[in-house]
């Protein structure tokens, strides 16, 4: 399944002109009117991001904008075109960054998520391999085992590392993505551990949005991974969602082991149930996908192998390949998280999608509803303070500048050019090149793909018919938007990729689509370089299908 919707998602646009009636050529940008910007209502500043590699966020948080609801104008790609007076927009001369960096010979930057059913052992297995590389100290380990044993909860020692809030720690539930760094042979691991329970799927999402490969805990033990496999658990839901985001490469974990004696034939049960699963049902190539068993509680198997048969965790991490940084394409960045908002200045984490980012740098903020042009200048870039970067950073405050390359999550300090920032900001906005800013509007052409049928990952799901009106929520990356299917074009030939002939009413499970979609509020696209345009479709806590958007339809 994971083929074939790579396939029609990235091969061409299919779609019949004829019954798309609705679609119109993009028409030329006009010269938008200055809009004044309106006093804010209430403003909650946060704490500033912190520089070192711990980061907690939830894709929940949202961009809350005044006249959401309308349509947006197309963005101008001319600088002639800005609202703002060309003459007041800093000159910067920029660095070679991608020299710079080169020169300092580092480790790449390898992007981690952690999945799986709940209470499989995610937090624990991910504190536990912390504390192995030494990244825990003994008073936070003190702390930890006596905070466990205060909730009754002795074996959460290990889980505490990652989540560290309050509630999570009374309900002993991981509910945010929790974000550390950690070193091995061959890699800096930027590793988010997200939520299992089901209720949490959306901040899961956003976890996994960045993530260059996945990390699969299943529990070992009798009935359990039957109950996290089953049409309930999330240990299907997760693996179809990472896949429809774009992760090719997976570790499963097997974990809990101890629990079974270390027995090799309930290894090899699980290794064939969801082996066969994952390369049949939800599209992963088989030498892209790992087995490690492991104990999250014991350590065994973390980092030194528990016997010569198989390979350690860190060894299967270090087996996996980044994929090729778009280093060379005009600088995206996705913003996953603002921590402070005032007017002439924010502070926030973000994602390097494509292309470099530093110091100086003059960006477009998409979307906003103040004008299309709302430009920005970023003014601090923070880089994870691991100590293979201390004698770069030093280097780099010599020079009063910083970066980030494509791959990398950096936390930045952004104030903005001729304007305020007067709403508050979170996931979902994007910063681009100033001269060749991203699309942004809230119509959008997409091609869609619903659970059901050949590509039924768990038939027990109920899918409604999906009709003209129909209301979705779409996960874009760490943004969650409502919306609805303002209009079905027609249906698509899952094994071509051609649209098929005839007007649509509804869609049943396992039909893929050519659809109109309609946001509650602007987003932002990048069609020329894929960036922000695959999403998934939940309704009412159920993820049922996948897409992409193809283009923005201008009315």
């Amino acid at each position: 399944m994971g083929q074939m919707m790579d396939d029609y998602y990235d091969d061409g646009d299919y779609y019949d002109d004829e019954y798309d009636d609705e679609y119109v050529a993009p028409k030329p940008a006009a010269k938008p009117k200055p809009v004044k910007p309106q006093p804010p209502k209430t403003q909650t500043p946060k704490n500033k991001t912190p520089q070192n590699s711990t980061s907690k966020t939830s894709s929940s948080k949202s961009y809350t904008a005044q006249n959401s609801n309308s349509s947006t104008k197309s963005t101008s790609s001319q600088l002639s075109h800005l609202t703002i007076d060309p003459a007041k927009i800093p000159k910067v001369e920029l660095k070679d960054v991608l020299s710079l960096h080169k020169s300092a010979n580092l480790k790449p930057v390898l992007n981690l998520v952690i999945i799986g059913h709940v209470d499989a052992g995610k937090s624990t297995l991910t504190g536990h391999l912390l504390q192995k590389k030494g990244l825990v100290s003994d008073q936070e380990m003190h702390r930890n085992i006596k905070d466990a044993e205060l909730v009754n909860k002795k074996s959460f020692e290990f889980a505490f590392i990652m989540d560290d809030d309050e509630q999570e720690r009374e309900h002993g539930v991981t509910i945010n993505v929790t974000r550390k760094t950690f070193n091995t042979d061959k890699y800096i691991c930027a590793l988010a551990d997200a939520p299992g329970h089901r209720d949490f799927v959306p901040n899961m999402i956003g976890g996994a949005a960045n993530a260059d490969a996945a990390i699969l805990v299943v529990d070992a033990r009798k009935g359990e991974f039957e109950s996290g496999f089953s049409e309930s658990g999330q240990t299907r839901e997760h693996a179809l969602i990472v896949k429809s985001l774009g992760v090719g490469q997976l570790i499963v974990a097997v974990n809990k082991m101890d629990a079974t004696g270390w027995s090799k034939d309930r290894f090899e049960e699980i290794q064939n149930i969801l082996g066969n699963f994952l390369s049949k049902n939800v599209g992963f190539s088989k030498k892209c996908v790992t087995f490690i068993p492991v104990s999250g509680l014991s350590g065994d198997n973390l980092t030194t192998r528990y016997n010569e048969n198989s390979k350690s965790l860190l060894e299967a991490i270090d087996g996996l390949t980044i994929p090729k940084r778009a280093t060379d394409k005009p600088c995206r960045v996705s913003i996953s998280d603002v921590s402070n908002v005032q007017e002439t200045k924010i502070n926030c984490l973000a994602k390097v999608e494509s292309g470099t980012v530093q110091t100086g740098q003059i960006f477009h903020f998409q979307p906003s509803s103040l004008t299309d042009d709302f430009l920005v200048q970023v003014c601090g870039v923070y880089r994870d303070d691991d100590e293979e970067y201390e004698n770069e950073i030093i280097q780099e405050k010599e020079n009063e500048s910083f970066y980030g390359i494509a791959g990398e999550t950096v936390g930045l300090d952004l104030k903005p050019i001729g304007l305020k920032f007067e709403q508050v900001y979170g996931s979902g906005m994007w910063l681009a090149e100033h001269t060749k800013p991203m699309k942004t509007g809230v119509k959008f052409r997409a091609t869609i793909l619903i659970l059901g049928g050949d590509a039924q990952t768990y038939d027990n799901v109920a899918v409604p018919p999906i009709t003209k009106g129909f209301n979705i929520t779409l996960h874009i990356g760490t943004t969650e938007v409502t919306g609805k299917i303002s209009k079905i074009i027609s249906l698509i030939d899952k094994k071509t990729g051609n649209s098929l002939p005839g007007r649509v009413r509804c869609l049943l499970k396992g039909n893929a689509a050519t659809v109109v979609i309609r946001t509650d509020r602007p987003i932002t696209a990048d069609f020329e370089n894929n960036l922000a345009t695959r999403f998934t479709i939940r309704i009412q806590g159920i993820t049922i299908g996948s897409g992409a958007f193809k283009s923005v339809v201008y009315e």
